[in-house]
């Protein structure tokens, strides 16, 4: 209240000098926020809201700095990302608890990765709008369509899909011998029998690359999970400025329309020419001619201008957007299920029956491949080969791939993730029991 009166006070004459406090105040506030974003231009933004809170606070209109725009959260732009798609998803890897990707590998020369997070696709959708959302599941459906057709290939493949139904009888046949668990020995065993089938110049296996094909394919879900995210910030981010949706929208409507009043007018008009109306020989009354006139005659005295009109029916429009968007938002990841179920649980592709057994060996060359690329971090000499910690991907992409199929079911019931468990307590009390053989001593009773 004190500044407000003080600034809105007209200009002084203090002896020979006239000061102007507001204009004072402006210019300082300016040459700070110019100073402090040349130092810092990823900064801006805050300056940008502070004069902005100028404006609305004290009435100071203070001058653009006109520096460039720069900030630490953007990354790749969404756009780029959704056009080359298939490029960004072997690139980098996805990491499902910090809801962020990492570069696999650096450039050459480069000693820095990049990463990609939700704030950085926040920033870009400020830039876009909010129309990416759409664009960047259209993009990613594109890409799914091709993996799942070399998904089904590997799958149609006879030593593949013959491995496979054996492995399923053998299961249902000895499932009370092994306790309800697949054994960790038989996906082991899948795992080396498949390499026998060859390897690639980089050692991979069939099987390797199958397991990189998921792991594509849960990366590009993982990229549509963080831009709804993204989008559900930015939404509330913009909310933030809008203190009730729809008292907002309703008010941008009645503007666009030329106002409460301006309809009420032109109804007391129109029934008071409609009254003095005379009936011509075509059958038209002269109630409704008088009726139109005083109808435009009201709208001209009451409404508002059209470019008035204009801006308030796009206020509307953006206000009803920010509030589908933040408060509905939408499920893409049930509409990229839908939209594969349908095709392929069809009867021509019966051959992907089984994918469910083939996800323990895949499991135990993700493990491996982890492992790897973990102990490559740690190595001075880096190889291009893959090196990180973490790459959720496969796991999106599994549980992705059995929802589509509808078996989730099938694979709990090979209780793999038990037989883990139980495999890694047995090797545990093992090496506990070399141990003190080892340095010479009894093992300690339990």
């Amino acid at each position: 209240g004190a500044a407000l009166a003080l600034l809105s006070l007209a200009p002084l004459r203090v002896l020979d000098e006239r000061v102007d406090v507001a204009r004072r105040v402006g210019a300082y506030l300016e040459k700070v926020f110019y100073d402090l974003t040349v130092v810092a231009l990823h900064d801006w933004a805050t300056y940008a809201e502070m004069r902005a809170l100028a404006r609305h606070s004290w009435g100071l209109d203070l001058r653009e700095n006109q520096l460039p725009m720069g900030s630490l959260d953007v990354g790749l732009d969404v756009l780029r990302i959704m056009q080359n798609i298939d490029v960004f998803v072997a690139r980098f890897a996805y990491n499902l608890n910090q809801q962020n990707f990492v570069e696999r590998r650096p450039d050459r020369g480069s000693k820095n990765v990049r990463c990609i997070n939700i704030r950085s696709i926040a920033s870009s959708l400020r830039q876009h709008g909010l129309g990416v959302l759409n664009t960047t599941v259209n993009y990613t459906y594109q890409f799914l369509a091709h993996k799942f057709h070399v998904f089904s290939q590997f799958l149609y493949d006879d030593y593949i899909r013959s491995h496979l139904s054996k492995e399923r009888r053998w299961f249902r046949k000895h499932r009370e011998d092994c306790n309800s668990m697949y054994p960790w020995e038989r996906a082991d065993a899948l795992v080396r029998d498949i390499r026998k089938l060859g390897v690639g110049d980089d050692g991979a296996s069939f099987l390797d690359h199958f397991r990189v094909l998921v792991t594509e394919i849960g990366n590009a879900l993982g990229y549509v999970r963080m831009v709804r995210s993204a989008g559900a910030e930015f939404c509330a981010d913009a909310a933030a400025f809008v203190p009730d949706f729809d008292e907002a929208a309703r008010l941008a409507r009645e503007a666009a329309g030329g106002g409460p009043d301006a309809a009420s007018a032109a109804a007391d008009d129109a029934a008071a020419a409609a009254s003095g109306g005379t009936t011509t020989e075509g059958g038209d009354t002269g109630n409704e001619a008088g009726a139109k006139a005083a109808d435009a005659e009201a709208a001209k005295r009451h409404s508002l201008s059209p470019p008035t009109r204009a801006a308030a029916a796009n206020l509307a429009g953006v206000i009803e957007t920010l509030s589908k968007n933040f408060a509905e938002g939408r499920d893409y990841f049930k509409v990229l299920v839908n939209v594969f179920k349908q095709v392929l649980l069809g009867d021509d592709h019966d051959h992907l029956d089984n994918f469910y057994v083939i996800v323990p060996s895949l499991c135990l060359s993700w493990v491996e491949s982890s492992l790897v690329a973990k102990d490559r971090m740690v190595k001075q000499n880096r190889t291009k080969d893959f090196m990180g910690y973490t790459d959720d991907g496969f796991a999106v992409g599994a549980a992705y791939v059995l929802s589509i199929l509808e078996q989730g079911s099938k694979f709990d019931s090979l209780r793999w993730f038990e037989r883990v468990k139980t495999k890694l307590l047995a090797d545990e009390r093992e090496l506990e029991a070399r141990l003190p053989a080892q340095r010479g001593k009894k093992p300690p009773p339990r």
